[in-house]
């Protein structure tokens, strides 16, 4: 190898290295005051996707995005923990102050009824496992993780 294929090399294993430190800071960190994360637990033997939305909508007008992602992101598989799913930029304290109605919406889908059957299909017949209606002080009083069933 030549010289100057080694400082290239170098230089961007350097890069890498300090991505990576870049990216796990961006990673929401739970405080006591300021929680970026809530962990959901899946208590039973069926694969899981979950969502949220924060925008107070009744059971009939669905407006969610589909959880299936390429990376598995929203995915719990049975008796697991996903500790990354439910996650937000800054606290979900200050969030869930601000709206109108201080819920957060999570919802839980089979994985194997959204991994094949069209998203629209499964809004329009409201195919979810569970939803729930958190309020601050519900998260609060669940430490901040949610179980299910």
């Amino acid at each position: 190898m030549s010289i100057k294929f080694k400082k290239i090399l170098k230089i961007i294993t350097y890069m890498v290295v300090i991505l990576i430190f870049l990216a796990i800071d961006c990673i929401p960190k739970n405080r006591e005051n300021c929680h970026g994360t809530i962990s959901f637990k899946n208590n039973s033997s069926k694969t899981l996707y979950i969502t949220r939305n924060y925008y107070y909508t009744d059971t009939t007008t669905l407006i969610i995005s589909n959880p299936v992602s390429s990376d598995n992101t929203n995915k719990v598989l049975p008796f697991s923990e996903n500790k990354t799913a439910l996650w937000y930029y800054g606290c979900f304290e200050d969030l869930l102050q601000s709206l109108k109605k201080d819920t957060l919406f999570v919802y839980v889908f089979d994985a194997e009824i959204v991994e094949t059957t069209p998203w629209d299909t499964v809004l329009a017949n409201n195919l979810i496992l569970k939803r729930y209606d958190l309020s601050l002080e519900d998260l609060q009083n669940m430490n901040w993780t949610i179980i299910y069933p």
